[in-house]
């Protein structure tokens, strides 16, 4: 991760602050779970290690973290913002839910949908009706990026980039799925990357993609990946879709893939703060629908046209309410089920600025090829 500056803290907090004020809140209890780690990461700039945490954000004092794993107290310090860290002892799991007794009003808490039933009922049976679900709170704070922040998702661009340079090394014949997905992880993870979420498939007339299997690469095989390596959390991940042919591209397969990369353009060159959400999704299926596929740009052949990663949901659909505004981070994607070829894998992450968008990934949107070998 890049060191924080000295003024991402307050700037954080402050906005969770004005926040709480909105919804006269006195504190937020922020709870995650291992596998779900974002919002602590996101509060505290803490990268779990032990199986839960707790990050407790009073109105007018300073926050606390509380972690989990006592041998994990030297990174947590050297890594989070936050002063105050103490470990929760194996006897008393709930004092993080006892130390909100000492604020009056409403208590936010955030990620109660990933606890055990016994630290749900704590906080009931603790609380009771000052206890308030937090979560669109912290999730709205985090729609938009800072300066630091979008450096980070940045850095995922060129990783995800380097993922996919990896893939094309080392496609063949013979190679399976998992293989070709580990060869894309170890060049992301030795770079930097702290995770990768993805998606991969190959083969033939591909109705989806999926985690990837024991499958092996065919001749005229079309390989669909969605790499996204994250820094931190996956609040700052950067996804790259794109597909690759075993062996010589058809005609076909160049003019289809075509219409793809120029829903993505056409999509893109809209994009600038102020722009409604939806006419992103709108402008591709246009396009798309335009050629004979309009009933194959809804479910339940497509659901989304691009999302964010983390919190601050964003998800580019038809319906969704809202406009685009600086420091939006989302991959845009029009991935699509083509019935004459199956489905095709193309999208890139970009971030709104204050004119239009700065596009992460630098590997072009057509349909890339391997030379068949074994």
């Amino acid at each position: 991760m890049i060191p924080y500056p000295e003024s991402e803290p307050a700037l954080r907090i402050d906005n969770l602050r004005r926040r709480m004020e909105e919804a006269g809140l006195s504190a937020l209890l922020v709870y995650s779970k291992q596998w779900k780690a974002e919002v602590i990461h996101y509060v505290s700039n803490y990268r779990m290690l032990g199986e839960y945490a707790y990050c407790l954000i009073p109105i007018d004092a300073e926050p606390i973290l509380y972690i989990a794993e006592p041998g994990d107290m030297q990174r947590a310090v050297s890594e989070s913002w936050v002063k105050d860290i103490q470990v929760i002892a194996a006897e008393d799991p709930y004092l993080p839910i006892g130390d909100c007794m000492r604020f009056k009003g409403k208590i936010g808490v955030v990620g109660t949908e990933n606890m055990d039933s016994s630290a749900y009922r704590t906080i009931a049976d603790t609380l009771g009706d000052r206890a308030t679900n937090a979560y669109s709170l912290v999730d709205n704070a985090a729609k938009t990026k800072s300066e630091w922040e979008l450096k980070h998702i940045e850095i995922g661009g060129k990783l995800a980039d380097m993922g996919f340079r990896a893939e094309l090394a080392a496609a063949r014949i013979g190679i399976k799925e998992f293989e070709l997905a580990a060869e894309i992880n170890y060049e992301m993870l030795a770079n930097g990357a702290d995770d990768n979420f993805q998606m991969f498939s190959a083969g033939k007339n591909l109705d989806c993609m999926h985690t990837p299997r024991e499958n092996m690469l065919e001749e005229g095989d079309l390989i669909l990946a969605e790499i996204t390596p994250c820094i931190g959390s996956m609040n700052y991940a950067s996804q790259l879709c794109r597909t690759t042919k075993v062996g010589t591209v058809t005609a076909l397969e160049v003019e289809k893939y075509g219409l793809l990369a120029t829903a993505l353009e056409e999509s893109l060159s809209i994009m600038k703060p102020g722009l409604p959400i939806r006419e992103i999704a709108l402008k591709q299926n246009e396009i798309i629908g335009a050629a004979g596929y309009e009933k194959y740009c809804h479910p339940p052949f497509m659901r989304v046209r691009g999302h964010n990663f983390g919190l601050g949901l964003i998800e580019l659909t038809e319906d969704v309410e809202g406009v685009l505004l600086p420091g939006m981070a989302m991959v845009v994607h029009p991935n699509q089920y083509i019935p004459e070829i199956g489905y095709l894998a193309c999208g890139e992450t970009v971030y709104v600025t204050d004119t239009g968008i700065m596009r992460v990934n630098a590997m072009p949107a057509k349909l890339y090829e391997v030379e068949v070998s074994i």
